[in-house]
This record gives structure tokens, C-alpha cells and sequence, in this order.
């Protein structure tokens, strides 16, 4: 493994994690785990969570509105393990 710190994360955040990896300066993870998000920044790998992945999809033009978006990941529990 690249980094030991990747053996404590849940198997879906280590395969993430290491598939960003194979993409190298280009990937962008989208990833809201907060030790998911720690060990990611630890391996320098460019990273966005729900809210930003959000934003940066208005900004783009792709959505018009984030307030229903926003209320059904509220509804669904979506991303309340953000820190």
C-alpha cells in the first residue's frame, strides 16, 4: 500500500482514494470522510466535497439552483459527516 494511513479507511474511501492516485495531478476526489479527506490532503490529492462539487456545478452552469439539491441531500442525510 502507498501509505499505511490507508489501511485504517473503510474499503469505498481506500479505493477511491487509490484510483485518484492513478490519475495522478488530475483527478479531483470527491470525498466528505473526514479521515478519508485527511489521509487525501497527507498524499497531496486534489479533493472537493458534496458542497463543493455543488458550487463548483452553479458555477459551471450545470445547475441552476443549489436550494433543492441542498434539501434533498439534507432529507437523505447526505454529507452530515462533513466536518
Amino acid at each position: 500500500m502507498p501509505d499505511a494511513s490507508l489501511a485504517e479507511l473503510g474499503k469505498g474511501e481506500k479505493q477511491a482514494i487509490l484510483l485518484a492516485m492513478s490519475f495522478g495531478k488530475n483527478a479531483l476526489l470527491l470525498m466528505d470522510d473526514a479521515a478519508g479527506r485527511a489521509v487525501a490532503r497527507k498524499l497531496h490529492i486534489s479533493l472537493t466535497g458534496l458542497v463543493g462539487l455543488l458550487l463548483l456545478s452553479k458555477e459551471k452552469g450545470v445547475i441552476g439552483s443549489i436550494t433543492a439539491l441542498w434539501k434533498i441531500c439534507a432529507i437523505r442525510g447526505i454529507g452530515s459527516q462533513m466536518k
